[in-house]
């Protein structure tokens, strides 16, 4: 790629870029709310809708939980922001506690997979430079999720444990982590949903799921 081009080396969300002055994943995002924020732009701008498909879907996930764009230019504004990941491979969890084998709705701490709980999968370190320059850790992940508005879509079909992009499968090998949430994206994002639910109670009220078919 050309040298002005920002790259990052792995799937560790909000990680630093290789280049450009290192500026995280996350920040790129915050940069893109504050533009569209800025009243010289864009001064009739009520709402700001984002967007993720499959690998948009798992960062825009993350993204909500840790992103400060929407607290730091959006809601001084009045602007409100809502969250789309559709099709994710993976989620971010707010507990330790996984699926039980095929359930979606019964959860307990796995005895093996170790790291399961470490950030992007869970609320544990090691954490990006993004984190501590804004003084996240999980509290105050926990404090920004619950309040964001988001919906979650799942394709009805999305029912594959072989496909070619999803963390896990045999095709796209990884550790055991992302296969401790479900054996397919449909299953994942029916379990994950559940454990908001369960996890936060009447506080996540502005969280929708729907199975698009």
């Amino acid at each position: 790629l050309p040298s002005n081009v920002l790259r990052w080396s792995s799937a560790f969300w909000g990680e630093d870029a290789q280049n450009g002055g290192q500026p995280s994943s996350f920040h790129v995002l915050d940069e893109v709310i504050k533009t569209l924020c800025d009243t010289q732009l864009f001064r009739n701008l009520r709402r700001i809708v984002l967007v993720g498909h499959s690998g948009g879907g798992q960062i825009l996930n993350r993204y909500a939980a840790a992103g400060r764009g929407e607290d730091l230019y959006a809601a001084p504004r009045g602007v409100r922001v809502r969250y789309i990941p559709m099709n994710p491979g993976s989620y971010q969890y707010f507990s330790p506690l996984r699926p039980v084998g095929s359930s979606e709705t019964n959860f307990a701490i796995p005895l093996t997979c170790p790291g399961h709980d470490q950030w992007g999968y869970g609320l544990f370190g090691p954490l990006s430079n993004y984190h501590a320059t804004h003084g996240l850790g999980p509290v105050q992940l926990e404090d920004q999720y619950k309040r964001r508005d988001v919906i979650y879509l799942i394709g009805s079909d999305d029912d594959d444990p072989n496909d070619d992009s999803m963390p896990g499968s045999a095709n796209l090998p990884g550790d055991c982590v992302p296969n401790l949430q479900g054996a397919h994206r449909l299953v994942r994002s029916r379990a994950y949903f559940n454990h908001l639910v369960q996890h936060f109670g009447r506080r996540i009220m502005r969280h929708q799921q729907h199975v698009v078919i």
